[in-house]
């Protein structure tokens, strides 16, 4: 659905420390309207984690001024260590059927490292969950399960506020979302890892869905050019091949095969990053996400964050959100 006039779909990503807010209108194309962060450190626990109702109610009141707070949508993503992801077989049942035989595994018998859980899921493709399950009896879906005790107060306290949550998502589905949108030809099953710093986060998608997500260390920081990144691209590599494996035998996918490995790199990354196609096997494109939303989305002038922000693609996950009503 697009946009119209002076509607604004904001996009607000939660992490560890800061909460990123970005605002799209639709202008002959998406246009931003804003793109800030929020530190978190000058609130109690200064954790997004250790934030009770009253304490994000503040936050609040420091990124939504109060005129016209009713009128807007907002789409947030919340840490994925407050998330689960699992791939279940279960019988064939209507949705509401299933989310009664969910809620009934969740308390009996599958065990998150949660006191209270909120869950969505999906089902995956016809001719997939008959592969996964071995009966047209049985659908196989992807379970998407949070912590409540930190995911309902969030909420509640966006409604105090006087804004409109209308989804809860988390950081792998919305930067897919806006590969989805600007990056052209997305492949059925490819590996997206994002490198930023001196950690990795490696997302699997199969047919549209994301399977799997994992973070590991990075042997050195990716922009650190002078400490030879390509001596360690092997060990990097293995931590790829792992993830590859666990989707392909943990999660019965066997008969899979990945077409790609998209690599979002920050500005001024060694280009060191390709020589992992020799190692694995498959296609490999180094890409930017800076760059992906310059050449798709134009910044009105009261934006602080300007084109050739070093950090612009800090904010492709708010901005992939705020593109869910676009």
């Amino acid at each position: 659905m697009a946009l119209r006039g002076k509607s604004v779909s904001i996009g607000v990503e939660v992490s560890d420390t800061s909460v990123r807010v970005a605002e799209l209108e639709w202008a002959k194309g998406p246009r931003l309207r804003r793109l800030e962060t929020y530190e978190l450190d000058g609130e109690p626990g200064s954790n997004s984690s250790d934030l009770d109702l009253a304490a994000w109610q503040g936050v609040w009141q420091r990124v939504f001024p109060p005129s016209g707070r009713k009128k807007r949508k907002l789409h947030v993503a919340v840490p994925n260590r407050w998330t689960v992801i699992r791939q279940l077989g279960l019988p064939d049942f209507s949705d509401e059927e299933l989310r009664s035989v969910i809620e009934f595994q969740l308390q009996h018998n599958i065990h998150l490292p949660f006191d209270e859980v909120t869950f969505d899921f999906v089902r995956c493709p016809r001719e997939e969950a008959a592969g996964e399950a071995g009966t047209d009896a049985e659908t196989s879906l992807i379970l998407v399960a949070a912590d409540k005790q930190l995911v309902a107060p969030l909420v509640e306290s966006l409604r105090h506020s006087g804004v409109r949550p209308i989804s809860v998502d988390i950081h792998p589905l919305a930067v897919y979302r806006l590969l989805r949108r600007f990056h052209g030809g997305l492949p059925q099953t490819f590996l997206f890892m994002e490198v930023n710093g001196d950690v990795a986060d490696m997302h699997v998608f199969h047919q549209g869905l994301l399977y799997l997500t994992r973070q590991f260390p990075l042997p050195v920081p990716a922009t650190d050019v002078s400490a030879g990144m390509f001596d360690n691209l092997n060990q990097i590599g293995v931590e790829i091949e792992r993830t590859m494996n666990f989707f392909r035998y943990s999660l019965n996918q066997r008969g899979v095969e990945f077409a790609q490995l998209l690599i979002a790199v920050p500005e001024g990354a060694t280009s060191e990053w390709s020589a992992l196609e020799g190692q694995l096997g498959i296609p490999c494109e180094i890409m930017s996400l800076s760059s992906l939303i310059r050449s798709h989305v134009s910044f009105s002038r009261k934006v602080t964050i300007r084109p050739d922000d070093p950090f612009l693609h800090d904010y492709a996950a708010a901005i992939g959100l705020a593109l869910r009503e676009v």
